[in-house]
Parts: C-alpha cells; structure tokens; sequence
C-alpha cells in the first residue's frame, strides 16, 4: 500500500495539518483516472473535482519549455544511483540483531548470546571510538543540543525549498531541469534524511525512558525497604473497583504509582518519558495526589485494584518475578475514549517521530527484582498480554479476530500475583 496515495489520505488534523479530508481525496483520485476531464468524474465527486482542477490549474505556465531530454534522463540515473548507495549502506540482518542485543546488554558484548558475540564486539569496539567522558548532568543537556542542530537543519533545508508565490508568477517560466531538480532533492530527503532524524529521535527517547525507569526502579526498592517489600499504595483498591479516573485518588491506579513523588520517593519529573509531549515536568508533587489528567500519565503500573493475595511484591520470590512498570499502556489510552483497540499493540512512548514509519518498535518494561528490559511485544513467551487481565486474554483468544476488543469498563482486576496487567 502506497502510504502517499490519496485513497489513504487521512482527515485534517493537527498532526497532518495539509492531508487531504477523505472526501477531497476520492474526489482528486477520480479526476486523476478521468484524465483530468471533470465531465467524466462521477457526479456525487464533481463539484470537489472541479475544486481540485482549479488549484492544480494555478500551476499552469504555458506551453511546455523545450529542453534536452538527455538532461532527465541523467537526473534519473543519478537519483538511482544515490537511492541504491544509501540501501547498500544498511546493515545485514545479523549485525542488526547483533547491535540489538548489545544494547539490551548495556553494552557489554559478554553478555549477548554466542551467536552473536563476535559480530557484538566489533560494533562495541567501533562505539567505542567515540567514547568521550561525559557527566550525568551534562548528558542531557548534549542530547537536547544535538537534536536541536538537526533540526534547525531540517528547518534550515525546508526554507531553502520553499517558493516564494509572487516570485512565480512574476516569472512563471520554469525550466523542467530545476523543477527535476528539487524533486530529486526531496526525494533524497525524505528516503534517507528524514528517517535518520527519526531514528536519532527514537533512540535519545528510549535512551531517557530507560533512564527513568532506573530513578522508578531505586524508590520503588526504597518505598519497599520502608513498607515490607510492599508495592506502592495510595488507597484500599479494592478488587472490582473503579481505577481509571485519573486525577480521583480513591478511583485512580496512577494516584497508587504517584504515591512514590506525594511521599519524596522520585520527582514527577523524572517520571516523564520523553516519548510523552503532555507529560507532567514540574519538580513539585501535585496536591491531589495524582497526575491532573491522563495525557500526563508517561507509564503504566501494575494494577492494583486487585485481590491482596494477588498484589505482587517488590523483590518477590524466584518464582514469582513479573512485570510492574512499562510505558503507557496504548489500550488505556484508546479505552478512555471508548474506542475499540489492537490488543497486541506496542506503547505510543516509541512511536516514529516521522508519519508513515509504522508502529512503535516495543517498549521499556521493569519488573520486581529491579531489572528492566525491552520488549518487541506486549505479549509475553507464556501468552500473558501485560495489557490486559487474563479475563480479556481468554476471550480474546475466543475470537476469530484477535485485533479488536471490546473497551475495559474500569473496574477490571488481574487473576493472580503472575496475571500482569498494567494500567495509569
């Protein structure tokens, strides 16, 4: 499917503030196959069709410039030429999984998977070519920096792009070799450049997220080594009680995992993921003793409106090792509005900063013992979606169509100390 076809445009909005409404795109995609002749558009499209001619007629400049032929041509092959150097530049599939898995291994080539050892130390002894001391309180600040310099190269390569409207039609004569010209250069922008500042994006978020989780990780060991190895608590929670209200402390998960800043355990600042425009910055704890809204909320806690027997503890038994933290959970964010949601989907926290780059790649996850991992899937190896309470999960697997689900009502609760099941 051709994301940029106008069958796939999506309605207007303030993240796509110059797509085309649905209607405007089967309007303009009909004028296409009409070979731009309005009369031939079906009549219910007409009148957005003749719409759609009339702008496109603004772009006429007479008759058509003559030009060498060969000069296209030539500007074609060396497009090619570039798209197919920047592909070779990509990395085989096993030095991928290799650079994969020394990060998940904090950079420490011993600890990945013998399959992959070699390949992981050569690219821990390239990494560490620029190794360069850097401080916790300057790091950062560079990351900032550095993301600001791309983009005020982004902006800067935009408005060099950019035509001025009375210059055109002062001179409505434009060479076909320039127009190629600037097409060529978005395209180079858009296949290599824009992914790359993407991908630099996602990996400084990912990057803060995990350093969040290790400032939740050390007070949730010290809310616990000062309340018997007990999870955060900020009610009863009782089994079968409402805990989606965010901001209602009584009927609110979130107020539970924000007893940790009300008691000076970790600041709300450093429980805002990157990932999360709406997080909440402020170093000071709110007084209702919760985030004021669900936007704000960057992470999912486990849920504890539950039976006491299945509230996990922290630093539990062996057996008893599960998931307490991860981003925030994508079915939450969908069920507050009543919408029906993919139950298997990642976290919003990693999701592309580009349009049209696919879904998130996973999301960060901390569990009892105080270690934290990464995840590809919500789903875990033994089949628990930690979305969702095991009483969704076997209804789900009732169905034909595992990718909807019903919205939760609120007042859902996990099975047992291993039914993981997170929400704000």
């Amino acid at each position: 499917m051709n994301p940029t076809h106008p069958r796939n445009a999506r309605p207007i909005d303030a993240a796509h503030p110059h797509d085309l409404c649905e209607a405007d795109a089967r309007a303009f995609e009909a004028l296409c196959e009409a070979g731009f002749d309005c009369s031939r558009v079906p009549e219910e499209l007409r009148a957005r069709a003749e719409k759609c001619a009339a702008i496109l007629g603004l772009l006429a400049c007479g008759d058509r410039p003559e030009c060498d032929g060969s000069l296209v041509d030539v500007t074609l092959v060396r497009v090619g030429e570039i798209r197919r150097w920047a592909e070779a530049q990509s990395m085989e599939p096993l030095d991928e999984d290799a650079l994969e898995a020394l990060v998940a291994a904090e950079f420490e080539p011993s600890r990945c998977v013998s399959g992959l050892r070699g390949r992981a130390a050569r690219h821990a002894a390239m990494l560490a070519a620029l190794d360069v001391p850097v401080d916790g309180a300057s790091r950062e600040s560079l990351v900032g920096a550095t993301l600001s310099r791309v983009q005020r190269g982004i902006d800067s390569g935009e408005s060099r792009l950019r035509l001025d409207p009375s210059a055109a039609r002062a001179r409505p004569n434009v060479r076909w070799g320039d127009l190629i010209s600037v097409v060529a250069m978005l395209m180079l922008a858009s296949a290599v450049i824009m992914p790359m500042v993407g991908a630099v994006r996602n990996y400084s978020r990912q990057v803060g997220c995990q350093a969040g989780f290790g400032g939740a990780a050390g007070a949730f060991g010290r809310y616990a080594n000062d309340n018997r190895e007990a999870l955060p608590l900020a009610s009863e929670s009782p089994a079968g009680g409402v805990w989606r209200r965010v901001g209602d402390r009584v009927h609110s998960n979130s107020a539970n995992f924000y007893t940790l800043v009300v008691e000076k355990y970790v600041r709300p600042v450093d429980l805002a993921c990157p990932g999360n425009p709406y997080a909440c910055r402020s170093t000071v704890a709110n007084r209702i003793g919760d985030w004021a809204r669900s936007e704000e909320v960057s992470y999912s806690y486990r849920n504890m409106f539950a039976p006491r027997d299945a509230r996990p503890s922290w630093s539990g038994d062996v057996g008893e090792r599960t998931i307490v933290l991860a981003d925030r959970s994508p079915v939450f964010v969908r069920a507050i509005t009543g919408n029906w949601f993919n139950p298997t989907a990642n976290s919003d926290n990693h999701a592309p900063a580009w349009p049209n780059q696919g879904e998130s790649a996973g999301q960060n996850v901390l569990y009892n013992d105080g270690s934290a991992a990464w995840l590809k899937s919500p789903v875990l190896s033994g089949g628990d979606n930690i979305w969702l309470p095991r009483s969704f999960e076997m209804a789900i697997r009732r169905l034909q169509e595992p990718t909807r689900a019903e919205p939760l009502k609120g007042v859902e609760s996990p099975a047992d100390r291993l039914d993981v099941f997170l929400s704000p």
